[in-house]
């Protein structure tokens, strides 16, 4: 789109800086139209590291990390209410973390902006549950499927896939979490780590490269206080190779929150590897955990002029 407006206008000469402030005017335009943007499903949350990857695109592996209670599942939600919800992609959440009703009322609380402890409890006035019914309207006509396996081991994972692929059409899959995959009968004797590995190796080679779908792999960051950053992830070696990118959501310290500015938010979301490179981005991202609001929604804090200046440097 970028480039037939550029190629189509009687201004053809654009700097960079322009190019980017186009992107982002675009960007907000089609949030609000729920419509696609540049290519692949696209997750309007994050502009700058949707930027980077490009959308999520088929045959795209990201593996999305994160500590305990840091809002990994959180921040695959949002993605989801992106490609499902608003530009209504039929994608699979394999949940073996959260119930599906858990799942949906955090969704729930996304689109609406409603508390989600309230959602929960149901201390909802009636106004809000005539917008939650129309939340619920708006999930029943998305293409979000979920699906949670018996047992969890890798080969289940991949017959619920294929299911819903030939049953459904999904076009893209976010499982949630790796972690919890669990020993198959022919992987006696496997180490933790070896299952994992397996489980990362298997989703890269039959889901994104055979079925050419992309994939959204939640991982679990070790508590291991020795390792450091890529390291902390459980099978870490064989999931990052796997991985085509690959990023993880970190909590403030409140020294960082003070440091950074409340305005900056109070998450990091940090890209340790992109395929085709831009390594080591962080880009500054606020979750909604307030107790009096508690919607959810992740939002990246950034200006156009920080979103100008790094479609520079992607374009040059």
């Amino acid at each position: 789109h970028l480039i037939s407006t550029a190629t189509s206008s009687k201004k053809q000469a654009r700097t960079p800086q322009e190019l980017g402030q186009e992107f982002w005017d675009e960007l907000k335009r089609r949030e609000k139209l729920g419509g696609n943007l540049i290519i692949g499903h696209s997750f309007y949350t994050l502009p700058s590291i949707n930027m980077i990857f490009g959308g999520i695109r088929p045959g795209h592996l990201i593996v999305l990390a994160g500590d305990t209670g840091a809002g990994k599942s959180i921040l695959a939600l949002n993605m989801l209410h992106c490609f499902s919800i608003v530009d209504d992609k039929k994608y699979l959440w394999i949940g073996q973390e959260m119930a599906s009703v858990e799942n949906t009322m955090r969704l729930a609380s996304i689109i609406t902006g409603i508390s989600n402890t309230r959602i929960q409890s149901g201390a909802v006035t009636q106004r809000e549950a005539q917008v939650l019914a129309e939340a619920k309207l708006k999930i029943d006509n998305s293409g979000f499927y979920w699906a949670h396996p018996n047992i969890g081991h890798i080969d289940e994972i991949l017959a619920l896939i294929d299911e819903y692929r030939w049953k459904y059409d999904i076009e893209g899959i976010i499982w949630d979490y790796v972690g919890m995959v669990v020993k198959a009968p022919d992987q006696r004797g496997w180490s933790r780590e070896e299952i994992l590995g397996y489980a990362a190796t298997t989703i890269k080679q039959r889901i994104t490269v055979d079925m050419g779908l992309p994939a959204i792999m939640i991982a679990q960051m070790n508590r291991d206080k020795h390792a450091e950053g890529k390291q902390k992830i459980g099978g870490s070696y064989r999931i990052i190779q796997d991985s085509d990118d690959f990023l993880w959501i970190e909590t403030k310290t409140k020294k960082q929150i003070s440091e950074d500015g409340e305005k900056n938010g109070n998450r990091y979301v940090r890209v340790g590897k992109r395929r085709g490179g831009v390594d080591s981005f962080v880009a500054n991202a606020n979750l909604d955990v307030d107790p009096r609001s508690c919607s959810l929604r992740i939002s990246e804090c950034s200006s156009p002029a920080e979103v100008s200046s790094l479609y520079s440097k992607l374009a040059s």
